[in-house]
């Protein structure tokens, strides 16, 4: 009698070297890590504690940022314009917000040290495209390598938040959302 299955993928070289650095990065091997990510990602889309729980930090951050919009519309910044967009979410337990000037080829550039039990630090880098949209880069710094947690071509409204949501694979949540200043 079986008692378990092979699974077999196909993934880029990069993808790879990814997983071998993770994997040694927790001590484990990419088998057992790939194994903890399948658990994760089951337990993640079944229980619908998380799944309600999620939802709740969304919907309170969505809030907080809708009031924080309501009140740059009453109190404006000095010297805002329609430019300028707030950027601002969660990574695992540390929250950030700063506003970001569409106008600048210069990319903004955050340090987040967000999981206080395992002392991970994260770099978040909002750039330009050729486009003039916004690219989101979100990556965990480990020693000097930066290894891709999320990335995300954000898509403007002048009206509504943009709002990015996801749990990587050290089970980081990053929440991002992206809305237009008041002018």
């Amino acid at each position: 009698m079986k008692k378990s299955e092979k699974v077999e993928i196909r993934v880029s070289i990069d993808e790879k070297q990814t997983l071998s650095r993770l994997a040694d990065l927790e001590g484990t091997s990419v088998s057992e890590l790939v194994r903890n990510l399948v658990r994760k990602y089951v337990a993640i889309n079944t229980n619908s504690t998380a799944r309600k729980q999620s939802l709740l930090i969304s919907s309170a951050l969505l809030a907080a940022g809708a009031l924080i919009g309501a009140a740059l519309v009453v109190f404006p910044l000095p010297n805002s314009h329609s430019d300028y967009y707030l950027v601002e979410g969660t990574i695992d337990d540390a929250a950030f917000g700063f506003p970001f000037d569409l106008t600048s080829e210069k990319p903004h550039v955050l340090e987040i040290g967000a999981n206080t039990k395992t002392q991970a630090v994260y770099r978040l880098e909002v750039s330009l495209q050729q486009n003039q949209l916004p690219l989101i880069q979100v990556c965990r710094v480990v020693g000097s390598d930066c290894i891709s947690t999320a990335q995300w071509d954000v898509d403007l409204d002048p009206k509504w938040p943009s709002v990015f949501q996801t749990v990587g694979s050290s089970d980081e949540s990053v929440f991002i959302s992206v809305q237009r200043m008041a002018s």
